[in-house]
């Protein structure tokens, strides 16, 4: 793991955090939690509850959902397809859906491909740093709008991707 003013660092440069005041910074990564993980660790599991969100600090992560639809309660089997590889030059957070999200049910697996440092917050710690602190509340809520806007998009490139390719195979 990297020393603890290296990680402050590198949080320093996560989306979410833009255009933080050092104090609001300070008071946000006060309430950070750093975790070291190992190769193949789950970090979230599709499906299950969560209610915090992750920093990618160090390492390389696999994102994969199921594939199929589960439309009985006696079928269990899932394929399961990877999405997505990322690591931390990428600066990558997830969990969001599970501050904000209904349910709170994970919506993706992210297994570690390497050994991993993560950093992490709980939905409590966040909104209490959002009430009682309304100029940081603000900043980090735009910048999470800001970033579940651009996921939205994707997903909608990629809605209308698959689409056309249904479309043109249909059509043969």
């Amino acid at each position: 793991m990297k020393d603890h003013n290296q990680i402050i660092e590198t949080l320093k440069s996560y989306k979410l955090l833009k255009n933080l005041s050092n104090k609001d910074l300070d008071i946000f990564l006060q309430k950070i939690e750093i975790k070291d993980l190992p190769v193949n660790h789950t970090i979230i599991d599709e499906d299950s509850f969560g209610t915090f969100l992750i920093f990618l600090i160090n390492g390389q992560v696999s994102i994969s959902r199921k594939m199929t639809l589960n439309h009985s309660k006696k079928n269990t089997s899932y394929q399961e397809k990877e999405i997505l590889k990322t690591d931390s030059s990428s600066k990558p957070i997830f969990g969001e859906i599970g501050l904000f999200g209904k349910s709170h049910k994970r919506t993706a697996t992210i297994k570690t491909l390497s050994n991993c440092t993560i950093a992490v917050i709980d939905k409590e710690n966040f909104f209490k740093l959002c009430e009682n602190n309304n100029t940081l509340g603000y900043q980090l809520l735009k910048n999470i709008s800001i970033i579940l806007s651009e996921r939205i998009m994707d997903t909608n490139s990629n809605v209308m991707k698959l689409t056309t390719a249904l479309c043109l195979i249909l059509d043969q």
